[in-house]
């Protein structure tokens, strides 16, 4: 299995419905790819001091590779991604981790 993780920071003058609308693209690609075990999303719970670097973020679980690059080839992955850039407080607020357990 494979774990993709996404962690951004959102400027404080998006409103919450757009951000709600990327993770709703996301989910959408969940419900019509069968690879797709799990998903979680949210905003941070701030429990450390390190946790203000990010402000949300989203977790897909894949059977495999094969699914996770199914799943960057699905056209709504890529209007995901533009959106979420057009969100960031700057090109270099987002991290990808990904890895197989």
């Amino acid at each position: 299995m494979l774990k993709h993780t996404v962690l951004m920071k959102v400027r404080e003058d998006v409103p919450q419905h757009e951000v709600d609308t990327i993770f709703s693209y996301v989910h959408d690609i969940k419900n019509t790819l069968s690879g797709i075990m799990g998903y979680t999303y949210g905003k941070s719970a701030n429990l450390m001091a390190s946790d203000s670097q990010f402000t949300h973020g989203f977790s897909l679980v894949f059977v495999d590779e094969d699914y996770f690059q199914e799943y960057i080839q699905h056209p709504k992955f890529r209007e995901s991604q533009q959106r979420v850039m057009a969100v960031l407080t700057d090109p270099d607020a987002m991290v990808m981790f990904n890895y197989s357990f």
